[in-house]
């Protein structure tokens, strides 16, 4: 991990390590007995000459030393031939995080190499304990694994803004919304304030961090999210409703085309890293519209945010202080419903057609716009020619 650079060993995010026990790993010990353990897992390729098993040590041999060349991706002096394949190669676009998708593969290799090594080892040094020899590498090999004993690996209750422990616990206001949508039958689509990066991360009393959004796993609607990764037509559309020079339109005739009779504005969600909207802007925002508040779970308090808030981070103070200005005393979760006229019928002929020459973001100015009726149809030049024609 050393030799991938510090962006993924000793870097870290919004105060907080990647590692919190990076640094120790940078002590003469570990230092020295980590490395040695790594250097002595090629040991054996020095005793291949007339050895029955020359073919598969080679293999085992090669075989690591490319998964570590492919695990560091295009960094260091070898990179670029990790940026010639992820270029010139499709199938290795699917490889994106190297370090995350290499290093088993890696680790499979050299487990088979340490035990090449022991054996040659032994036996170049006739060695008759050879229970010694193990001991002792075993007791280097858990000393070096610490973290995965004392839970530094994975930690525990260690909220910190985008970057959060892998044991979640899910909030009850969560469960009470998931509840409340179900005896509601609320099967349509459901919209999510406020505007979504590609990741987010919320506060949870043990944080969570998640690719996407908290409710595309969490509850069963077809879920309406504005996020960076959905390229799509509607996703582009839904995009320029969080765009602030559209901060003043009214989108309540945009939801309505969409048949999106209800939004979830997530006030738990962490708006800093992302410059997405505040709760304040979004809630005010939707008050705006004339979209009514139907429904609202659990309430931030002083209380219930220390338990959030990691003091372990260099900026906790700070942290603290936006974070309680912004949340004590909101609703967690608010259940926003659309009025039923921006909606249409089922079955509906359009009562007239529109032509736009202009490209699928127009959308959102001509639904939007004073001139719109409710049941119209609308047609791009680019698009559906021929059913224009």
């Amino acid at each position: 991990f050393r030799l991938l650079g510090s962006w993924s060993w000793n870097a870290g995010v919004h105060g907080y390590p990647y590692y919190p026990f990076a640094n120790n790993y940078d002590k003469p010990f570990l230092l020295f007995t980590t490395f040695s353990v790594s250097i002595f897992s090629f040991f054996y390729i020095f005793g291949l000459r007339n050895n029955v098993h020359k073919k598969i040590k080679i293999f085992i041999f090669f075989s690591a030393l490319i998964s570590f060349l492919l695990m560091s991706g295009d960094k260091g002096m070898l990179g670029f031939i990790y940026h010639f394949l992820y270029y010139h190669i499709p199938l290795f676009k699917m490889y994106r995080e190297p370090f995350a998708k290499f290093t088993p593969l890696f680790i499979f290799f050299v487990s088979f190499g340490l035990v090449f090594s022991i054996t040659y080892f032994i036996k170049i040094f006739k060695i008759k304990k050879q229970w010694i020899i193990i001991t002792i590498l075993s007791f280097i090999i858990l000393i070096n694994a610490y973290p995965f004993f004392t839970t530094k690996a994975i930690p525990i209750k260690k909220w910190n803004g985008s970057k959060a422990d892998s044991l979640v616990k899910i909030p009850s206001y969560w469960k009470n919304a998931r509840d409340y949508i179900n005896k509601k039958k609320m099967d349509q689509k459901l919209m999510i304030f406020p505007y979504s990066d590609y990741g987010n991360s919320y506060f949870w009393e043990n944080g969570i961090n998640a690719d996407g959004n908290v409710a595309m796993y969490y509850l069963d609607n077809n879920i309406v999210d504005a996020w960076s990764a959905d390229k799509s037509n509607a996703g582009l559309i839904i995009q320029e409703i969080f765009d602030e020079k559209n901060y003043n339109v009214n989108i309540a005739k945009m939801l309505g085309l969409f048949n999106i009779e209800h939004i979830l504005q997530e006030n738990d969600k962490d708006w800093r890293p992302y410059g997405a909207w505040t709760p304040t802007k979004s809630n005010n925002y939707l008050k705006k519209q004339g979209i009514s508040q139907e429904s609202g779970f659990g309430e931030f308090t002083t209380e219930n945010l220390k338990s959030i808030i990691n003091y372990e981070m260099e900026d906790a103070a700070k942290t603290k202080q936006i974070i309680n200005d912004e949340l004590v005393g909101k609703q967690a979760l608010i259940m926003y419903k659309v009025d039923n006229n921006n909606f249409l019928p089922h079955f509906y002929v359009p009562r007239n057609s529109i032509v736009s020459s202009g490209t699928i973001k127009d959308l959102l100015g001509i639904v939007t716009s004073d001139q719109w009726q409710t049941r119209s149809a609308v047609f791009f030049d680019g698009q559906n020619v021929e059913k224009v024609d």
